[in-house]
Order: structure tokens, then C-alpha cells, then sequence
């Protein structure tokens, strides 16, 4: 997940809001907010009773997660978001080579929030990170950051919401998300100062991915509007491999196996789209 014309759907709207203040606006990344999870609400919920028990002052971040109000993340933060089962392809940066020769374990599908050069090495401040350019993929959105690039792949029940200042501070910012009071929660949102872009989510089911500029993307999906050549050799391998291997030897439903096993060549295809495609293939 998701669908492609979901995801297409949620890119037109950061593309059009990207395309109506990048000239009046620096864009310039100034904070990265969340709304946490129960678990979070309650860790925090310990941490202000113990820090006031001893008289310590308590962080303003962890007062507004004990209340269950959207709060600034920073460099110390372990916030992580996306399928912990998932299992991604492993970085360029970690692949065996000349000073590498361990065989590396695919990354994790649940990343960290906060932006980073890698797992254990998060950015100290926020400093250069602009926002300079939007695409997407088949399955991801993609922001362009100047010396990072996020990649955020909004898995079932996310999509992209634009706010002014006044729109976060005065309404979002100020209704806590627990008992579900304010009906959607703030996965991620990016702070540009003027404006606040915010991925809102139903239940976190979302992922973000961090790579440095000029490195491929962690999540690939070969596109079938933009590629469509690439994409027809990606279903020619599967042709050959099948017939190498034997047509039989799979027990799972084609539709499964489009979805699941071929997934990084039917980019986009999820339980609704691949209905649709074997409908119209007879």
C-alpha cells in the first residue's frame, strides 16, 4: 500500500500547495512535529510524575505528549513510525565492499522520525534543510531537502494537509489527540514557519524513510506511466523465471503474488488495483 491513484492523489495536493508558496516563502525546515501514540502519552505520563516529584523542570515536548498534544521532536528523539515486520532493502552505504565484508541485514521497516545519515547518526539541528523540490513514486511521496531527502510512504488511512500558522497553532495544536478528540492524528508534520505541512493519519500507519542526497531512494517501485518500458522487462524476468523454475511450483493466488513477492515491479498495485487488472485481463 497504497494504491497508486491514492497516492497520486496525495502528491497533488503537496505538489499544488509546494507550487503556490515556494515564491513567497523560504521553506526553510524549522521544526518536525507528532502526535504520540498511547504508549508515548503514558511513558510521558511517567516521566512528568517522576521529574515533578524530585522538582525538576519537565520539557515542554514532554508536557504536551502527556496531555496527548502534538510536540516538537528533536535530535534525542527515538520516535519511530512504519511496519516493524517490513523489511527494506539494504542501504548503499552498507553494502559489503572493499572495507565492508559482513553480509548486512535488510533495514527495518519502522524508521526513525527524525532526520538522519543513517541509524545512530540523527542530524543535530535542523540547519539547511529546505524544502526544494516534490516528486513521487509509485508508493511514496518524495521532498527534497537540500542535503537529505525524505521519503514518506503513507501505508492505509494517511494523506497530506497543508496549514497555515494560524490554522496549526490555534486549532490543531491545541486539541489533544487522545480519546480521540481531535478525530485524526499528526503522524509527521514539517515545520516551514509560515506554513506546517502535515501527514495526517487515522492510526500511524505510515513510514518515513531519510537518505542522503544523491543516494537511491530506500523504497523503489518501478512506475508503469513514467517506465513503462522498464516495466514491461520487469514482467518479462518473472516470465522466464517461471518457466526456469516451473509454472506450478507456487501455491499462493497470482493476486497475492503481484501484490506481495513482485510488488517493487507492480508498483502501486494494492487489494483494490489488482481486482481491477485481473478484471479487465478476463
Amino acid at each position: 500500500m497504497p494504491e497508486y491513484t491514492e497516492l497520486l492523489a496525495c502528491y497533488n495536493t503537496v505538489e499544488r500547495w509546494y507550487s503556490s508558496v515556494k515564491s513567497t516563502s523560504a521553506l526553510q525546515l524549522q521544526a518536525i512535529w507528532a502526535d504520540p501514540t498511547k504508549a508515548e502519552i503514558e511513558r510521558a505520563e511517567k516521566d512528568l510524575t517522576k521529574a515533578q516529584g524530585k522538582g525538576k523542570k519537565v520539557p515542554l515536548s514532554t508536557n504536551r505528549a502527556a496531555q496527548g498534544h502534538v510536540y516538537c521532536l528533536d535530535a534525542t528523539s527515538s520516535i519511530r513510525r512504519g511496519s516493524g515486520a517490513a523489511k527494506l532493502p539494504v542501504p548503499v552505504s552498507q553494502k559489503p565492499g572493499k572495507r565492508n565484508k559482513a553480509k548486512p541485514k535488510p533495514a527495518s521497516g519502522q524508521q526513525l522520525l527524525w532526520p538522519h545519515r543513517g541509524e545512530g547518526a540523527p542530524l543535530r539541528t535542523l540547519k539547511g534543510l529546505k524544502l526544494c523540490d516534490v516528486s513521487c513514486t509509485p508508493r511514496t511521496i518524495v521532498l527534497e531537502l537540500g542535503k537529505l531527502t525524505l521519503q514518506l510512504q503513507p501505508l492505509t488511512h494517511t494523506t497530506a494537509q497543508p496549514y497555515t500558522r494560524h490554522q496549526f497553532d490555534s486549532e490543531i495544536a491545541m486539541v489533544p489527540c487522545k480519546d480521540d478528540m481531535r478525530g485524526h492524528r499528526v503522524g509527521i508534520g514539517l515545520d516551514f514557519g509560515d506554513y506546517i505541512l502535515c501527514f495526517v493519519t487515522a492510526d500511524n500507519l505510515f513510514a518515513t524513510y531519510w537518505t542522503v542526497q544523491g543516494l537511491p531512494l530506500t523504497v523503489k517501485h518501478y512506475d508503469v506511466w513514467e517506465r513503462h518500458n522498464k516495466f514491461l522487462l520487469g514482467v518479462v524476468s518473472i516470465i522466464r523465471k517461471r518457466k526456469q523454475y516451473g509454472w506450478h511450483r507456487s501455491q499462493s493466488l497470482a493476486m497475492n503474488v503481484i501484490r506481495t513477492v513482485y510488488d517493487q515491479i507492480f508498483g502501486g498495485v494494492g487489494v483494490y488495483t489488482v481486482t481491477e487488472a485481473f478484471h479487465l485481463a478476463g
